[in-house]
């Protein structure tokens, strides 16, 4: 399995996973440089404040690069092949996740979804039709 090591207490980064259960992708603003952080983080790394507020992302975004996993690491074998992206997000952070589809490219519009998957909760990228969608 994959884990992950949190530096800090994840209770205080629990209302992201609460996001995530409502549907929404959230992430970290400093109160006190103004700056957006995700993944999002208790303490702004840019100032080092504390003082920071929970801002829901619009989803929004364009591919700035992706990778496709043919060879998967063992926790991810039954996966493969799947596709990795980077995009900007509207609101200017960049956001690592998987993608949904089929056809990709630098540049394209994708939308940022909040999902359950396999019990546990996550987010993925889905391309962005011209409806929104």
């Amino acid at each position: 399995t994959l884990s992950s090591v949190y530096k800090i207490p994840i209770s205080r980064i629990a209302r992201f996973w609460e996001g995530l259960k409502e549907g929404k992708v959230l992430a970290t603003r400093c109160r006190k440089c103004s700056k957006l952080r995700f993944p999002p983080s208790a303490i702004c790394p840019f100032c080092l404040s504390s003082d920071v507020e929970w801002v829901e992302l619009s989803g929004e975004g364009i591919v700035e690069t992706y990778t496709r996993i043919t060879a998967a690491p063992a926790s991810f074998s039954g996966e493969a092949p799947y596709t990795i992206v980077v995009a900007r997000m509207k609101e200017g952070v960049k956001v690592l996740a998987w993608f949904e589809g089929d056809e990709i490219s630098i540049g394209m519009k994708v939308r940022l979804l909040a999902k359950e998957e396999h019990g546990s909760l996550t987010y993925r990228f889905v391309p962005l039709d011209e409806q929104g969608g």
